[in-house]
């Protein structure tokens, strides 16, 4: 049964023999470093080959110099007129947002103290998560009404 393994030289299992390394021979490392130069030319030749082939006509590949048109200063009145009532308007709901806002902080602060308790610090910390979104929704309202004030002063100069 075990005959096999009492000669001399061999063994019991195959042996696998190393893979031969590859000779350095040229791979296809030339070949793309020969397919980038062309690109590469191909490329510039599109891009400048026009310029080079006709070099007294640079001004043909510049875009036309582009001229601004005055811009008008001085609105027509009905104009004028249409556009504060649309910021009046704008600034009558940016103040009834303001007033809802603060209202809204008057039954979060009554809220704060019925919170106090430990099992309920869960709804502390979300009270005081709407607490920091309001004063933030407070703050872009407020800067809201400023733009919008200011628009409308702007468009009183204008129309004068």
């Amino acid at each position: 049964m075990g005959h096999y393994l009492k000669i001399p030289g061999e063994t019991p299992f195959p042996v696998v023999s190393p893979p031969k390394p590859r000779s350095a021979g040229p791979g296809g490392q030339p070949l793309v470093l020969l397919l980038a130069v062309c690109c590469a030319c191909g490329y510039g030749f599109l891009k400048y080959g026009t310029t080079i082939l006709r070099p007294g006509d640079h001004k043909a590949s510049e875009p036309p110099p582009v001229t601004a048109a005055p811009v008008s200063t001085a609105l027509p009145a009905a104009e004028v007129e249409d556009l504060l009532q649309h910021l009046q308007n704008a600034d009558a709901t940016a103040f009834k947002a303001s007033s809802e806002l603060q209202r809204s902080e008057q039954w979060l602060a009554r809220l704060s103290p019925a919170l106090d308790e430990e099992h309920l610090s869960a709804e502390k910390r979300r009270l005081d998560v709407a607490r920091a979104a309001l004063e933030s929704a407070r703050q872009s309202v407020e800067k809201t009404r400023e733009q919008v004030e200011t628009t409308k002063n702007l468009l009183k100069e204008r129309s004068n």
